[in-house]
């Protein structure tokens, strides 16, 4: 086995096969090709502790390795985390996760074309 590391890339499938699951059939066919090729590590990227990502690759038995995280801001003061850009949106995205699907197709476009990715 080597001590090379194989990167998980972005997946993703159409919704309308998600009863498939096809996300799983994509990590399974990269797991299974990293291990019949000698990888020693696979690499799922980063996720935030208790978010779905997260969740989702620990079913797949990956272990968390602490990252650390630096701010800088435009303006040299220091960044408090508490008010960071993703802590200002934490409600925002409660409320949205317990909205039902058909609310969020609705309201969904109309909200994406404001958020800059």
């Amino acid at each position: 086995m080597s001590n090379f590391s194989a990167l998980s890339l972005e997946l993703s499938a159409l919704r309308e096969y998600s009863r498939l699951a096809p996300n799983m059939l994509l990590y399974w066919t990269m797991l299974e090709y990293a291990s019949d090729n000698g990888y020693a590590y696979f690499d799922f990227g980063r996720s935030s502790p208790d978010e779905g990502t997260y969740k989702f690759k620990k079913q797949w038995g990956a272990k968390p390795e602490p990252l650390h995280w630096h701010y800088i801001s435009m303006n040299g003061r220091p960044i408090d985390e508490e008010t960071s850009e993703k802590s200002k949106f934490d409600k925002a995205i409660q409320c949205w996760q317990k909205l039902p699907v058909p609310v969020t197709k609705i309201i969904g476009p109309m909200i994406r074309k404001h958020i800059g990715l």
